[in-house]
């Protein structure tokens, strides 16, 4: 005899199961076969009315004993996705701005707290975009590793995630690699899976361009800067005297064609980040059988 607050239903190898009528959008196991599988993807098999006998049937249980509820999307990716967007455009902007304008020391105190306000508004929203990106990079791994994936961990995504210049090659190559994972077996031919891994590709090879870019200015401030020094302690010079700080921070200004190269690659960047975040939780999070957006 069946619960009547279950139904009957099939795994995809024929099996006749029964489960919760409340579970039929959860990622279930078949204990027979162990086929993990989604119920609420195709309709259930009509559920026996009370007192009539059936054959008999194996409960159902989740795929993972962590398991308690169904995979769901996370729900702040839109705002870390507009808060690196806001934070990329606007240093882009202010830093090109500078590079082009070369503001006047003596500027009017107005526009110095202009400055300040815009720097330290900038810099929260920076903030928040990074501690979200790294929440979300966790989270991903972590929901993959429920549904099978065995790759990167989430402890190791996420720490190597602290790594200046390095992360932003770290975060594409990890997204490539999970992508791949979806995109395998079956799925092989899948659009979305197919989009994902293309567009996490892609952001791995402007990641490590990033990356790139980020040694390139810092390496060629940094020669400067060394060269003029030693020019003046040849000379001279008296550290720490008023020639010795000016000169100093003339050679740490960097040229405005390079300012706005590095800040154009930079707004690429988040760009196609943007859009592979999207892509691969459109492919991830219907893998593992989360309910349609």
């Amino acid at each position: 005899m069946i619960d009547p607050n279950n139904v009957l239903i099939r795994c995809p190898n024929g099996h006749e199961l029964q489960a919760l009528k409340t579970d039929l959008d959860k990622p279930l196991a078949c204990p027979v076969c162990n086929v993990t599988f989604t119920p609420g993807r195709s309709p259930p098999t009509p559920p026996l009315g009370p007192g009539v006998g059936g054959p008999p049937t194996e409960a159902m249980t989740y795929a993972s004993s962590t398991l308690t509820e169904p995979v769901a999307y996370p729900a702040y990716t839109s705002w870390m996705l507009g808060a690196w967007v806001l934070y990329t455009v606007i240093a882009a902007l202010t830093a090109i701005y500078t590079a082009l304008t070369q503001p006047a020391t003596g500027a009017s105190s107005a526009a110095a707290a202009g400055t300040m306000l815009v720097g330290c508004v900038t810099a929260m929203v920076g903030l928040a975009a990074i501690v979200m990106h790294l929440m979300w990079i966790h989270r991903i791994h972590k929901d993959a590793k429920e549904g099978g994936y065995q790759g990167v961990s989430p402890g190791l995504a996420l720490g190597l995630s602290f790594l200046p210049v390095f992360n932003y090659a770290w975060a594409g190559w990890t997204m490539k690699k999970l992508a791949g994972f979806i995109a395998s077996g079956e799925r092989e031919s899948d659009p979305d899976a197919r989009k994902a891994v293309d567009a996490t590709t892609l952001c791995f090879v402007m990641g490590t361009l990033m990356a790139l870019s980020v040694c390139v200015v810092f390496g060629m401030v940094g020669t400067t800067v060394i060269q003029l020094v030693m020019e003046m302690t040849s000379s001279g010079v008296e550290p720490g005297s008023p020639e010795w700080q000016q000169k100093l921070q003339g050679a740490g200004q960097q040229p405005a064609w390079l300012t706005i190269i590095y800040h154009v690659i930079q707004v690429a960047a988040v760009f196609i980040y943007f859009s592979a975040v999207r892509k691969l939780e459109a492919s991830l999070y219907p893998f593992l059988g989360a309910p349609p957006r």
